[in-house]
């Protein structure tokens, strides 16, 4: 895995922050990881307890990483994505997606230049370090968007590529 990525996650609710807990120190250190959520309590609750960086919006975060994991809520998707697609430079910047029911040909409608984006469906056993997560390449992911995302996932459990 290329250690020197830099992470952000955009939801750090139960299973964003199970992830942002999950590789903080152990598989990235924590200046690569950016976090942002619209409940400033759990933003600077996990910067304090982890000493992860916070972004006061979307466009900030997305301006700081190279990989982007949206973790908020799916029925968030469209009000988010459009922030997203405004502010990434793709590529090198990419996608990971947690986002139960969107499809990942939903989410590349949002782009004009399509990044690449890996979806996961993750089990909220990632909490305890138990998780199972499936994981699918979009269009653009190569083998390596999808190493990188298994490492992301192995860190809180296990996973598996699939088709």
């Amino acid at each position: 895995m290329d250690t020197k990525l830099r992470l952000g996650v955009i939801g750090v609710g139960n299973m964003g922050g199970a992830i942002v807990r999950g590789v903080a120190g152990k598989l990235l250190t924590c200046e690569q990881i950016w976090i942002t959520d619209v409940y400033k309590p759990l933003v600077d609750g996990l910067c304090n307890a982890l000493g992860v960086k916070g972004a006061a919006s979307v466009p900030q975060l997305v301006g700081n990483v190279d990989c982007v994991l949206y973790a908020a809520k799916p029925n968030n998707v469209p009000d988010i994505f459009p922030e997203i697609a405004a502010a990434i430079q793709s590529p090198p910047q990419w996608l990971i997606s947690i986002a139960a029911g969107v499809p990942t040909a939903k989410l590349e409608s949002y782009f004009s230049a399509l990044p690449p984006i890996v979806r996961v469906m993750p089990s909220i056993t990632a909490s305890v370090g138990a998780g199972a997560a499936a994981i699918a390449a979009g269009r653009a992911a190569t083998s390596e968007h999808l190493a990188i995302t298994q490492a992301i996932f192995n860190a809180v459990g296990k996973s598996l590529v699939m088709d």
